[in-house]
């Protein structure tokens, strides 16, 4: 390798670097797009914003697919998981992007259940406000649209339940996962 073509390589991965450092360390809203070389595409993405500890939220991720609509075949390349932390309480703000070792299966198995899941476009809606308390909120992205559903945990009624069911499996399991194996 010549020395000009090392030094645009040595500039590159710089780049890349930096570009993956202000990506996760940028406080952003968890629903802002994040991005990054290698990041893959997101797949679905959960969130509990609890009223008096920060959010925590989960994006579930497609290795080999970033950027590209078009691919022949989403559903191939490894899925990914990582977490990030929220600010403050009640925010919609987080930070960093960590990646989990999520068991193998366990991501094709949740994104699975979540595709089966059938919600009307409208809801009857509760007649009564709720002070305080965790929202949850579930997006699923399929190519370029993204489903997103906010609700206050617990109660979730009729085909909510079901979502909200699948929504807390996902978070208690994802919670206590250990970071992924550096690589």
């Amino acid at each position: 390798m010549s020395l000009k073509s090392t030094r645009r390589a040595e500039r590159l991965r710089a780049a890349e670097v930096e570009e993956l450092r202000r990506a996760t360390e940028t406080p952003r809203e968890f629903s802002q797009h994040i991005g990054f070389r290698g990041s893959g595409s997101l797949q679905c993405q959960i969130a509990r914003i609890p009223s008096f500890t920060p959010a925590r939220c989960f994006d579930v991720r497609r290795e080999g697919t970033d950027w590209d609509p078009t691919a022949p075949s989403p559903s191939q390349g490894r899925l990914r998981l990582f977490r990030s932390e929220g600010t403050a309480p009640d925010s919609r703000l987080v930070v960093g992007y960590q990646e989990l070792a999520a068991p193998e299966g366990t991501l094709e198995t949740f994104l699975g259940r979540l595709a089966r899941v059938q919600i009307p476009m409208a809801a009857e809606a509760s007649a009564y406000g709720v002070a305080d308390g965790s929202r949850l909120e579930v997006a699923v992205c399929c190519r370029l649209a993204i489903l997103r559903v906010t609700w206050v945990e617990d109660d979730a009624h009729g085909a909510f339940a079901e979502l909200e069911q699948i929504a807390k499996e996902m978070l208690a399991t994802f919670e206590d996962l250990p970071p992924a194996a550096a690589g």
